[in-house]
């Protein structure tokens, strides 16, 4: 009997299902058999350990070397050649002038990834990798970008009861937006949308921050919320905002955190290196890793591509101001005050309040993404020193190349470095 009622043939008779029948009956232990498996273990754990502790003396070693390098089966030439010093002999060589001249070329035009700037510059680390003497391999790949529209810009409007504008935030950068291959700003991976709602500000965008609204009764499902940069990545921003049912997300730099006012220096660029008040972040909102399309594997001709409706992208739009246009805008939002001594009061000469809606209760924030997506082809570019002693083993140096603009700090900066770095290198091998 099973616990499912008795067993059966195909025939229906019984199935005899008695211990007896399922298992032999157990053997008497033998305790001579025990002890001969026992011996047979021991003495081969002793085999094992003596022919260790001879292989480890027969290796040769000079305790007395004073260089300590110890590398087992490496030829004598290589032992000779090897130097500690190495890494002195590279910072030795190491000439700031190159490093300048380097950022001066790679940032000498916009290059966002995908369009033909881009391509100029890996032509230009292609040749100085094999001026340095270094094997050259660029390797393409076929990934999903995105982009500002060329014609409509994306937007965030002010407007009154009866949609007329009231303010349209500044689209275009004074120093920047009349410069040939600039993109206007705007959030990579934004799905394009118009929205219109109230507005509610959210502080940084975090968890705690949506917590705190909520603690004060502020509901922000079915609102735009208009968050500070920093804390936490803007993706996760958006990603919260999604979660917690919010329609849309405009960012903004602070002037509290991206100038020098609290230091009691009030220059913006260009007259220093802090952000003007048309100043916009640009930045990506995916959170995932690499290739949205291909998650976990190289986006090359072989890989298999999800479709781009079935890959976690945001759902809401995401769109970035400067800070002089978000005090233009939030001058005017009602609700209750932030606490005096949070992390929420900024720079900006304004009450922050946190709405939702503005003081005028009829007014509304429209929020229009036209940006899109696309897949294009970007490069890798691989300079490669192989190694003598295990080649089949890798050091990796690198950074990423591309700029939403100029990127002259990121990530120009290090792309500069590191091909100093590669001549460097290339005049020791």
């Amino acid at each position: 009997m099973t616990p499912f009622g008795p067993m059966s043939n195909e025939d229906g008779s019984d199935v005899n299902t008695s211990r007896s029948h399922l298992v032999s009956p157990a053997r008497p232990f033998n305790c001579s058999t025990s002890r001969v498996t026992l011996l047979i273990i021991v003495t081969s754990a002793l085999t094992l350990t003596a022919g260790l502790l001879l292989g480890r003396s027969a290796i040769p070693r000079d305790d007395d070397d004073e260089s300590g390098v110890f590398l087992p089966g490496a030829p004598q030439r290589l032992m000779e050649s090897g130097d500690l010093d190495v890494a002195q002999k590279i910072l030795d060589g190491i000439e700031t002038g190159k490093i300048e001249e380097n950022l001066r070329l790679i940032t000498a035009k916009p290059h966002i990834a995908g369009r033909q700037a881009d391509f100029e510059v890996v032509d230009l680390l292609k040749a100085r990798f094999q001026e340095y003497g270094l094997q050259v391999q660029v390797t393409p790949y076929d990934v999903l970008l995105s982009y500002p529209s060329d014609t409509v810009p994306n937007s965030v409007r002010l407007l009154d009861g009866d949609r007329e504008v009231i303010y349209d935030a500044v689209t275009d950068e004074s120093d920047l937006s009349e410069q040939p291959g600039v993109v206007r700003p705007f959030h990579a991976y934004s799905p394009a949308r118009l929205v219109e709602a109230p507005l509610v500000f959210a502080g940084y965008g975090r968890v705690e921050d949506f917590e705190w609204l909520r603690s004060q009764n502020i509901n922000v499902t079915g609102h735009v919320v208009i968050v500070k940069y920093g804390k936490i990545f803007r993706g996760d921003k958006v990603d919260i905002a999604q979660a917690i049912g919010a329609l849309g997300v405009i960012m903004y730099a602070d002037p509290a955190e991206y100038t020098g006012m609290r230091s009691g220096d009030t220059r913006v660029y260009p007259e220093t290196w802090w952000l003007p008040p048309d100043g916009v972040q640009r930045g990506n909102i995916f959170t995932g890793d690499g290739d949205p399309l291909t998650p976990g594997y190289p986006a090359n001709n072989l890989a298999y591509r999800f479709n781009e409706a079935d890959v976690k992208l945001p759902k809401i739009p995401s769109h970035p101001i400067g800070y002089g246009a978000a005090e233009k805008i939030m001058k005017h939002l009602g609700g209750m005050e932030v606490p005096g001594a949070s992390d929420w009061q900024g720079g900006m000469n304004i009450t922050y309040r946190t709405g939702p809606g503005f003081l005028d209760t009829s007014w509304r924030i429209q929020l229009n993404v036209t940006s899109h997506n696309q897949r294009a082809k970007v490069e890798n570019v691989i300079g490669i020193i192989k190694g003598e002693i295990e080649p089949d083993r890798y050091v990796l140096l690198g950074n990423h190349r591309d700029a939403w603009i100029y990127g002259a700090l990121d990530p120009s900066a290090g792309t500069a470095a590191m091909l100093e770095i590669a001549r460097v290198m290339g005049k020791l091998v």
